[in-house]
């Protein structure tokens, strides 16, 4: 049944109070919907947000599975006071609504915009009120959000779950210790099962400023960027013992990424746009204080993520534990979950990559294995020759040959980049090359990675096609690989040094499928060069964030936002723009060939390298983590954030 109209209650803001959220009423005879407007601090006022013109008009888009109900409400400053003007909305019984605003200047255009969680309105008890709170953000400019000093880090894992964006591991640029505190004593040590299984750390030493692939080179060690990992120090160096120098003072042995952050698991929560850290967790966070080397997953039907693999630094303790993230009902992580562990004892840094089934199933690859032998840094870690194929509703792990025929070399780079086409099916190439000397710089190395389906989606069988997948045509690493259409992934960056003219600065690879006789699964897959790019210096090297966007009205291939980065001179970038596919015909030889246009956005407020980028559930972007500048030329940790309220 339809209940009264419900008339909206004026909106009253002291304009010397910009903190407090702005609220609309809609009371009603059984019910009472509040809405608060929220921002960042740095904005002030939600609706008269700093950097932006006023809004004077609100646009109120209601929506349920009965339609939808538009209003326009007026927004009078009255001696500094605010208030809302409009008709009135009407509520139905047993309904769940969505409420999205849109703010508008005097002139027309769109300032800000948010929209609600689903929610409804309980009619059968009086005077019930309703809360609904909208993330009101500027459109289309860099939000700053003031990063704390523990939570800086770089080298970390992020995805989005629940309503905010998770924040597990990393560490603070070589040469820079970990904070000291009193409880800093590792984390405590938990059995998994076979002690004699290749499940821990070792106690073997290795660089004390070593920091890994993605550190690059720092000037104490002496390390060339893309070059042998050889720091002059045994591999059979003896580690620090825990608790004479704890891990913290400068020059201790910090394992494979360098020095850890105090922190190791933290929430951006959008609803309150703050970090969640501590006991804002409930669970057992003090085992994920010094936990790295893990591949992160979002579990987007359940507001759950899981955090897999990966190791205790320093000191040497647990390896290759699960762990889930639940920001459902209450921001928790669990305890290890043992027996999604045993497949993954010994694995450092995989990639998490979904399978046909994205919410059920992934597979984890691109790793090293690291075992209580292994010297640190990975001078005798090797790469896998199986891939850990994780079904996440049951909590249950499982190893596979990477390859079909199980034989063979493995076709991986350590740390390759990644990008799913729209079958499920995935391109995975690059990354750095690893003998027995340990990573010895990038490759070219491509794969496919395809799946057979038994037995109706109960059974998935992944594997390794490197036959069909082409080689990079140029060494890449730490570089960025986006899928731009569901048959389309462009690879960009990740390069030694600028491009000659005329040279492939980006490359693209191409997969239709389709029946092909004696394969599992057929297809083709075509690799083509992209030698045009406006303004390539931008471009070229590693340390830039990037992001597919949606596609807007027109366009066959979705843009590519990529932030940060560096310049050639070697300094940070505040650089962001969009970078569009095209395919133009030659006028001289009639072939068509592929391009990347660019669309330069506004720069962000400094330079970032290193960051990395996430689409949240409301749809704003957000920027995290990084450092000022290229960490061989003495990058330090940024200390904001930046949210991103994309509008086409």
């Amino acid at each position: 049944m339809i209940r009264q109209p419900l008339h909206l209650l004026p909106l009253l803001l002291v304009g010397a109070c910009p903190k407090e959220a702005e609220i609309i009423q809609i009371p009603g005879p059984h019910c009472e919907i509040r809405v608060a407007f929220q921002a960042p601090g740095s904005l002030g006022q939600p609706l008269r947000p700093e950097g932006s013109p006023n809004i004077t008009v609100l646009d109120l888009e209601l929506s349920s599975e009965n339609g939808l109900q538009e209003r326009q409400l007026s927004v009078v400053d009255r001696s500094g006071v605010l208030s809302v003007e409009g008709e009135p909305l009407q509520i139905r019984e047993n309904e769940q609504f969505t409420l999205r605003i849109t703010g508008r200047s005097e002139s027309g255009d769109i300032v800000s915009q948010g929209q609600s969680k689903s929610f409804g309105c309980g009619l059968d008890t009086e005077q019930e009120t309703v809360n609904v709170t909208v993330n009101f953000l500027p459109v289309n400019r860099w939000i700053p959000v003031s990063i704390p000093n523990d939570l800086a880090r770089v080298g970390h894992q992020q995805v989005a779950v629940g309503d905010g964006l998770l924040i597990v591991g990393g560490r603070r640029p070589s040469g820079l210790a970990t904070p000291p505190s009193p409880s800093d004593a590792g984390v405590p040590t938990q059995d998994t099962g076979d002690s004699s299984s290749d499940a821990g750390h070792s106690t073997d030493g290795g660089d004390p400023a070593s920091s890994g692939p993605e550190a690059g080179p720092t000037p104490e060690a002496g390390i060339l960027d893309g070059g042998p990992l050889d720091t002059g120090v045994s591999p059979d160096a003896a580690a620090p013992v825990p608790g004479q120098d704890g891990g913290t003072e400068s020059g201790a042995n910090h394992g494979l990424l360098g020095p850890t952050v105090e922190t190791g698991i933290a929430y951006f929560q959008m609803a309150s746009t703050r970090f969640l850290t501590g006991s804002d967790i409930a669970g057992n966070t003090d085992f994920l204080r010094n936990y790295q080397a893990m591949a992160v997953y979002t579990q987007t039907d359940r507001a759950r993520a899981f955090i897999l693999g990966g190791s205790t630094e320093f000191p040497p303790g647990e390896q290759g534990l699960a762990f889930y993230f639940d920001a459902e009902d209450e921001v928790k992580i669990s305890d290890p979950v043992q027996r999604m562990s045993a497949a993954l004892e010994g694995l450092l840094y995989p990639q998490a990559v979904p399978l046909q089934h994205g919410l059920h199933h992934l597979a984890l690859l691109g790793g090293v294995k690291g075992g209580r032998s292994a010297s640190w840094p990975v001078r005798s870690a090797i790469l896998p020759s199986t891939m850990v194929l994780v079904d996440v509703d049951h909590f249950t792990t499982r190893s596979e040959p990477l390859l079909q025929n199980r034989q063979g070399e493995t076709p991986l780079g350590f740390r390759p980049m990644v990008a799913s086409f729209g079958d499920g099916s995935a391109l995975i190439a690059g990354g750095s090359a690893v003998d027995e000397n340990g990573i010895v710089g990038p490759t070219t190395a491509a794969s496919h990675l395809l799946y057979e389906d038994r037995n109706s989606g109960s059974f998935i069988m992944p594997y390794l096609d490197e036959a069909r997948a082409e080689p990079l045509a140029l060494p890449r690493r730490n570089g960025i690989a986006v899928s731009v259409h569901d048959q389309l992934v462009v690879f960009i960056g990740g390069l030694d040094a600028m491009p000659a003219d005329g040279q492939m600065v980006a490359e693209l690879y191409r997969w239709s499928p389709g029946p092909v006789p004696g394969r599992a699964r057929g297809g083709s897959l075509i690799h083509s060069p992209i030698t045009r790019f406006t303004n390539s210096q931008s471009h070229w090297g590693r340390g830039m964030a990037a992001l597919r966007m949606t596609c807007r009205t027109g366009e066959t291939y979705c843009p590519i936002l990529v932030v940060g980065g560096a310049t050639e001179a070697g300094n940070g970038s505040t650089s962001a723009r969009l970078l569009l596919l095209k395919s133009e015909v030659d006028p001289n030889s009639g072939r068509a060939n592929w391009v990347l246009d660019e669309e330069p956005l506004d720069d962000l407020p400094a330079p970032l390298w290193g960051a990395q980028i996430t689409r949240l559930q409301d749809g704003t972007l957000m920027v995290f983590g990084g450092l000022d500048r290229p960490e061989e030329t003495g990058g330090q940790p940024a200390t904001q954030a930046y949210l991103y309220n994309w509008a086409n």
